[in-house]
């Protein structure tokens, strides 16, 4: 997330604003805007929500660095008060550009990833809105809320994560994925593939919790598919 960090210093360096400033318009404190610009702390969910819509601020360039600074409005770039409605995340597993379908898309947060225990996908999630966002193939992805602790400090509690469906296992080795072990329900897990004994570990981040290995000729795993993007809950 530094090539994101950066950014931010560019758009506050285009509209002249101080740090204070765009913390005050994005709903942050000054502190922890700071960590964001500094590349301390990864930006959250909302923050980059309320930066894109109060600033005009184009998605695909602040994300990924494609395209203009800002949106246009009447062949000009949008002034520090402007209030865009606003485009969201378009990223892949590697950083890479999704490309824009030309419209945007509002995918609601269909249930539940358990980073511990398994925990029973139950449906959306109507607490939080829906994430928009522009894919070619916006079928081939699921939004999930994260409960737990196993994946701390990458993912936290109630972070929200956008996951690219995916069944070939060996394509997802060592990488954060979402698993159905047993039909118990979704975990969020690093994915380890044992070749020599055929079983599939399920690692976690967090020291404090302890390996699932499993035995596919025992109990039934379905790979559900590989993290692409960390929504933060928190501020």
């Amino acid at each position: 997330m530094q090539a994101v960090a950066d950014r931010l210093c560019e758009i506050r360096a285009a509209l002249e604003l101080s740090q204070n400033e765009i913390a005050n318009r994005c709903g942050v404190s000054q502190s922890n805007y700071s960590k964001y610009e500094n590349g301390v702390v990864e930006p959250s969910y909302s923050f980059l929500t309320k930066l894109v819509g109060s600033l005009g601020v184009h998605a695909d360039w602040l994300l990924v660095g494609q395209g203009e600074m800002f949106e246009e409005q009447d062949g000009h770039a949008p002034c520090a008060s402007s209030n865009n409605s606003p485009t969201h995340l378009l990223v892949d597993k590697a950083g890479q550009h999704l490309q824009p379908t030309g419209h945007l898309v509002e995918m609601p947060v269909a249930g539940i990833v358990a980073a511990g225990a398994p925990q029973e996908q139950t449906g959306e999630h109507g607490g939080l809105p829906p994430v928009r966002i522009s894919l070619h193939n916006p079928d081939n992805y699921l939004v999930l809320m994260v409960k737990g602790k196993s994946m701390a400090p990458r993912l936290l509690d109630e972070d929200v994560i956008l996951v690219r469906r995916e069944t070939d296992w060996m394509q997802c080795h060592r990488r954060i994925c979402a698993v159905a072990v047993d039909d118990d329900g979704y975990s969020l897990k690093e994915l380890v593939l044992d070749a020599s004994s055929r079983l599939v570990v399920l690692r976690s981040i967090n020291d404090d919790y302890r390996p699932i290995i499993v035995n596919p000729e025992d109990t039934p795993v379905r790979l559900i598919g590989v993290l692409s993007w960390i929504f933060h809950s928190c501020e």
